[in-house]
């Protein structure tokens, strides 16, 4: 059935099709997306617990060793990123997909949660107007967010703010549209990226985009992006969906920094994308 649906299988047979940089590989973890917490809370117990004792009910029905892994993981990712984004000048990264549903809302939050944990100064803007869930992820409300902001004759970001700790901030999409990409007029877009680099109060400012395929807002925010990262779910994107976004994006001519893969299928889960994981299973035994 996989053969006639034609998926990716693996973050390796990605590398051998797409000739792009290729970045990392988060392998899945099992009861990620537990409905009683959100999913900065469970980021949250993930990377400050060493394992040693009796899991939480965070991730009911996953060995301590799983959630060492995923834990390394995200640290290596972590590793990845800063080298391409160092502490520098405020960059801005933006995040889209081919289709809706490739956990790029999980990445997204992951990559705000380990940069601030390491020190940056991170803004996090939900750009995703057509389906909107950075707000659901960090459990607060979507009254106000980019949408209003857009219309302020200010631009001011701070009023639309919502500060996670001091090195964590979030603006929501807020209300949403009719039509999502009139809220994205160019003039508007521009003038909050000359703002947010003048203020100079973030070293890395962080998009949320909508999925490509079908869908062309997201050239409204990813032109003005120092670096533009793509994902693939494997074991979920169709071949030619990825192949035909990506398309899509050189033509653009954005600066498109590389691929990350998210193993979102348990029939492709930790033991086929990570070379480590029996010798992490055997820490166990």
């Amino acid at each position: 059935q996989d053969k006639i649906e034609n998926i990716f299988y693996d973050s390796e047979e990605i590398k051998r099709n797409i000739q792009l940089n290729f970045i990392f590989n988060l392998p899945f973890l099992k009861n990620f997306n537990n409905k009683d917490y959100s999913i900065s809370e469970s980021l949250e117990f993930l990377i400050n617990s060493n394992f040693s004792e009796k899991k939480s009910n965070f991730f009911d029905g996953n060995e301590n060793s799983e959630l060492f892994i995923y834990k390394e993981s995200i640290n290596n990712l972590f590793i990845s990123l800063s080298t391409i984004i160092p502490k520098a000048d405020l960059k801005f990264l933006s995040i889209t997909s081919s289709i809706f549903g490739e956990g790029k809302t999980l990445i997204i939050s992951i990559i705000a949660k380990i940069f601030s944990d390491n020190g940056y100064k991170v803004l996090l803007i939900d750009a995703d107007l057509r389906k909107p869930s950075i707000h659901k992820s960090f459990s607060i409300d979507n009254k106000t967010g980019l949408t209003n902001l857009l219309l302020d004759s200010n631009l001011d970001p701070k009023k639309y703010t919502y500060e996670v700790n001091n090195y964590l901030s979030i603006i929501t999409s807020g209300p949403i549209k009719n039509n999502p990409l009139n809220s994205l007029e160019s003039q508007k877009v521009a003038n909050l990226f000359k703002n947010l680099k003048e203020s100079n109060n973030y070293d890395l400012v962080i998009f949320d985009m909508p999925p490509i395929l079908g869908i062309s807002d997201y050239k409204q925010i990813c032109k003005y992006c120092d670096h533009l990262l793509f994902l693939i779910s494997i074991g979920y994107c169709k071949r030619y969906f990825a192949l035909n976004a990506l398309k899509q994006l050189k033509e653009s001519k954005f600066n498109l920094t590389g691929i990350i893969t998210n193993s979102i299928n348990p029939k492709y889960s930790t033991e086929d994308n990570n070379p480590n994981f029996q010798f992490y299973m055997n820490l166990d035994s």
